[in-house]
């Protein structure tokens, strides 16, 4: 499966079962929206999760993120920026919290 080029890398922590988390693991091509803060609008993104075969409930992890429009994003983004990652199986509760660590290789 190809990829798109990541429009971002951040480090995510997906919360635990116990915090109201998935209750399984993601692996690269984990596909979900994000809260970035616009009013009304989630923002869906392909996560890829260099050098790890799968992420735990409760894990931090480092993901490279492809936007499905990022049109939306230009020129908000910023390193520390703080979004939450979502589900539309979980009722669009957080699963996750994240951080935004730059461009990829910056």
């Amino acid at each position: 499966m190809r990829t798109p080029d990541p429009d971002i890398e951040a480090e995510v922590r997906f919360l635990a079962t116990e915090e109201g988390g998935k209750s399984q693991p993601c692996r690269s091509g984990y596909r979900t929206t994000h809260n970035f803060g616009l009013d009304g609008t989630l923002t869906d993104a392909l996560h890829v999760f260099p050098g790890v075969k799968e992420v735990l409930p409760g894990e931090t992890v480092t993901t490279r993120m492809s936007f499905l429009a990022p049109q939306y994003q230009e020129g908000r983004l910023y390193v520390g920026f703080r979004f939450t990652v979502q589900e539309a199986k979980r009722g669009r509760k957080p699963t996750g919290s994240s951080a935004t660590a730059g461009s990829p290789g910056s």
